[in-house]
């Protein structure tokens, strides 16, 4: 018979948020003031315990921070109390330690925090990777973690930085689905809400399901609940300290966070891939275009080798812009224009360094860099097809760190064909923005084979599905594409932004 299956940390919380309709955590961080108020009362153990219970029917667990216990045997005492009495009346217990250290120091911790304390769930720094967090999943079956990846403190300042084109705190979250066995979780602070929505859009486009989140920061600290069903909301002061009560019971104050978080958690709305939010920030942008028309029209209209088909059958188009799309319409509606009048659409990468939106110019990069490290390649230098492709595949290098060379159109007694220095001998891979027919992505990579660099791959980000990857074939060329023209076409009929009339065009 197998033995009964422990319920973990993680599992445990999740049928409390399901069972108690919360998502509410009674944060329990004493201050000084504190100790001495209750010290005629029994001690901070029984004042906190009458706290849990009214607060019990609206929260689902609580989370005393290590920090405000530690200065004396009898505080320490006072905390895994309070940590047995959550756990002897059905509450998920998080000890807010935040520990992070090499293995073996690690190792020491968890053998201390679980036989001091022994909590659901422990918050641990993300810094030293599995180092910090391994020992303590090792250490108790039961036990689940919180990884530090966006604080809500304003100083704090690497998380936002970017690696590859996403977060670092986002890096943190693919870390910790690598080796956290469902069982490793993030805090991220309420004030981050744009960083959740980063991790979330990151973690959907490597499939991974959402890490659990532990967001601390409401209150005093100006945090706002996310749209996240995933999340839940620690508060200290605001259910503790008189001062944040305005004459409320603790329960009252309870149930109404917990219904203001509620309120907002209804809210959750689906969230895109990277992929996904890239295509719509270009086609919101202006950035989906048609190759070389004379006859662009703002909401869509594109018309192949300017006004040929129109000056064939007589047929001026007005000034006015609505006018003009109405007329358009109407020779598609009456037969004169068919849909093969339109031109293909295309992404234009040229200008993406001129985005207004920043973070999906680096998810752009990001995304060209997964292709090559899921395809299994290891570059050590980057070519960028001349022009369209400098400005990613520079991108793309940057975020490998290897050499960037491009080709100029011609010579002259000062600059080589070749731009970016010589690189014989090494592996090289071809960045490209969009393949039709492949030709000038199989010159380049020629010139570059000519130079001594060898190329097999070439990454792009849309692939117009009109030959390049036969051509592709014949020139010992492999291809890798973000997305294609069936994908494209799928994005713009599913973006609200775009007009219905246009949606029928394509």
């Amino acid at each position: 018979m197998d033995a009964q299956k422990i319920e973990n940390g993680f599992e445990k919380l999740r049928r409390l948020i399901e069972e108690k309709n919360s998502r509410l955590i009674l944060g329990l961080d004493p201050t000084d003031e504190e100790y001495a108020k209750v010290a005629q009362q029994g001690g901070i153990a029984e004042y906190f315990k009458k706290v849990i219970d009214e607060a019990s029917p609206y929260i689902v667990g609580i989370k005393p921070n290590l920090a405000f216990y530690e200065h004396s045997e009898e505080t320490r005492k006072a905390m895994a109390e309070l940590i047995a009495y959550a756990n002897e009346i059905g509450l998920s217990t998080i000890m807010d330690a935040k520990r992070g250290d090499i293995m073996d120091t690690q190792k020491a911790m968890a053998k201390a925090d679980k036989g001091n304390f022994n909590p659901d769930i422990v918050t641990l720094h993300s810094y030293p990777g599995s180092d910090a967090v391994k020992p303590f999943l090792d250490a108790n079956p039961k036990t689940c973690a919180y990884i530090i990846s966006a604080m809500s403190n304003p100083s704090a300042m690497v998380q936002e930085l970017t690696v590859d084109g996403i977060k670092v705190a986002a890096q943190v979250a693919l870390d910790a689905h690598k080796w956290g066995d469902g069982r490793v979780g993030l805090v991220v602070g309420s004030t981050q809400g744009k960083t959740l929505e980063h991790i979330r859009m990151v973690e959907k486009e490597y499939g991974y399901e959402p890490s659990m989140v532990l967001a601390p920061g409401l209150g005093k600290q100006g945090g706002k609940p996310f749209a996240d069903k995933y999340s839940v909301f620690p508060i200290s002061s605001g259910l503790t300290k008189d001062k944040y009560l305005n004459g409320r019971g603790v329960g009252e104050a309870a149930k109404e966070w917990r219904d203001n978080i509620n309120a907002v958690v209804e809210q959750t709305k689906e969230t895109p891939s990277l992929r996904e939010y890239a295509i719509n920030s270009l086609i919101e942008g202006g950035f989906v275009k048609t190759a070389k028309s004379a006859d662009l029209i703002a909401d869509g209209f594109f018309l192949k080798k300017g006004k040929t088909k129109l000056t064939t059958a007589n047929i001026a188009l007005p000034n006015d812009k609505e006018e003009k799309i109405a007329k358009l319409r109407s020779l598609v509606t009456d037969g004169v224009l068919s849909k093969d009048d339109f031109a293909a659409l295309f992404i234009n990468l040229r200008d993406i360094m001129g985005m207004s939106d920043i973070e999906a110019r680096n998810i752009i990069g990001h995304l060209y860099t997964k292709q090559v490290k899921d395809s299994g390649v290891k570059p050590e230098v980057v070519g960028g097809v001349p022009y369209g492709a400098i400005f990613p595949a520079i991108q793309v290098a940057n975020n490998l760190g290897v050499p960037f060379v491009t080709e100029r159109k011609e010579a002259d007694m000062t600059h080589d064909r070749m731009v970016g220095g010589n690189h014989e001998g090494k592996q090289g891979i071809i960045v490209e923005d969009i393949l039709t027919s492949g030709g000038s992505s199989i010159e380049f990579a020629n010139s570059l084979r000519d130079s001594g660099i060898e190329v097999n791959d070439v990454y792009a980000f849309l692939d117009r599905q009109q030959g390049a990857a036969e051509n592709f074939k014949k020139a010992n060329l492999n291809l890798h594409a973000v997305a294609d023209m069936d994908y494209l076409k799928y994005m713009i009929k599913k973006n609200p932004t775009v007009d219905e009339g246009v949606k029928e065009l394509i």
